[in-house]
């Protein structure tokens, strides 16, 4: 049974899986020093072992034009997941759905960049009645 922990706070992050700086627990204490970012970690374990992890940048900017308080959350790439795992697109969709769970009203959109597999992660993204955008 897949359980997907949150953590909102570097002190709480236990020992990850190595992998890209993007989803790194150096990365997300950078993140929490830094203005109007706000990250989280999502941790995936079966049987209480890790099988992969994602970091995601919730972000708040201010603009004067046109004016107004922007909203919104980030993530880069796919994530991070053990080499055992087989069920990478079953755990970015646990991911997905999590991080969801946890956006409020305020949120526009989420912004996903450096996507290696697109048609796995669009098929997620479409599930949940995201519209993929290529800029």
């Amino acid at each position: 049974m897949i359980r997907i922990e949150q953590y909102n706070s570097g002190e709480k992050i236990p020992n990850l899986l190595p992998g890209i700086f993007f989803h790194s627990e150096q990365f997300f204490h950078i993140l929490e020093k830094s203005s109007g970012i706000h990250p989280v970690m999502l941790v995936a374990y079966d049987d209480n072992e890790e099988k992969g992890h994602l970091l995601a940048m919730f972000k708040r900017d201010i603009r004067l034009i046109p004016p107004g308080i922007y909203h919104w959350c980030s993530i880069y790439s796919e994530g991070v997941y053990s080499e055992k795992c087989s069920c990478r697109n079953t755990l970015f969709d646990h991911f997905m759905q999590r991080l969801i769970k946890s956006l409020d009203i305020r949120y526009m959109f989420i912004e996903a960049r450096y996507i290696i597999d697109s048609r796995a992660t669009y098929r997620t993204f479409s599930r949940f009645e995201f519209v993929p955008r290529n800029d």
